[in-house]
């Protein structure tokens, strides 16, 4: 079947194992796609309200509601790497997104990516880790360049700018080498956020503040390590510390 375009009206796709399929079918995503150039010669595979389940493996998926999709049928071909099918979507938007990566889970509320900007427009996004009391919630959220090099388990993204967000963070004392593993390492660069409520916890020791504004250079954190922060600035108010009985506070910073 030869085609310049095809579109596909509210499908639903439901794929398990991409990366491990069974030995009767291609052995990982590219060869897939593959076999499915023989059989059909499209240029642009177009999807409009779809549902769309991708499971990688037991700790990598995504899970998209609602989702319209434009995508080069030959450039998606030629990917080696989720980084080149990622550069193959020339359109995509979704109401209801939920990506799992090793423990963190983020669930997206109406998000919106343009190929050819690299930029992820999302209004809500809600990051949860497992195990742990972490989790962020992010509003008017624009991520730069996101990357996942799933070969070394570690996602790369060019800059992060939100309008308002929540963290609340735990801090842990101990860390097993099995989550380690489980964690992908994370490097974000060039972080812009406004209205920032931060509140930190480790064992009877508390933080909490609302950040005006902040900026930060470089983010690394490799697996459940200690993050390391970069060119960091900000300006905030209301800090208050407490430990066992103890309580200060600052009015502003």
């Amino acid at each position: 079947v030869k085609a310049e375009k095809a579109t596909l009206y509210r499908p639903i796709v439901n794929r398990r194992n991409v990366l491990n399929v069974d030995s009767k079918a291609p052995s990982n995503l590219f060869a897939l796609l593959n076999s499915y150039s023989e059989k059909f010669s499209l240029n642009e595979l177009e999807i409009i309200n779809g549902d769309l389940l991708f499971q990688f493996s037991a700790t990598k998926s995504v899970n998209l509601e609602n989702a319209n999709l434009l995508v080069s049928v030959n450039r998606s071909l030629n990917a080696t790497t989720f980084a080149t099918i990622g550069k193959s979507i020339r359109n995509l938007n979704f109401k209801k997104g939920k990506f799992v990566i090793g423990n963190i889970t983020m669930e997206v509320n109406k998000a919106q990516f343009k190929g050819g900007t690299e930029i992820l427009s999302i209004k809500e996004l809600h990051l949860k880790e497992a195990n742990t009391k972490n989790e962020a919630t992010l509003n008017k959220l624009s991520v730069y360049n996101p990357i996942f090099d799933e070969p070394n388990n570690k996602i790369v993204v060019g800059g992060i700018r939100w309008e308002k967000a929540t963290i609340d963070w735990t801090a842990s004392s101990t860390t097993t080498k099995k989550d380690t593993a489980k964690s992908p390492s994370v490097e974000i660069q060039n972080i812009d956020g406004f209205n920032l409520s931060l509140n930190i916890h480790k064992e009877n020791k508390s933080i909490s503040t609302f950040i005006n504004d902040l900026h930060i250079d470089k983010i690394n954190r490799s697996g459940k390590e200690k993050p390391i922060l970069e060119g960091l600035s900000l300006t905030g108010k209301n800090v208050r510390f407490s430990e066992k009985s103890t309580v200060a506070a600052i009015l502003s910073f």
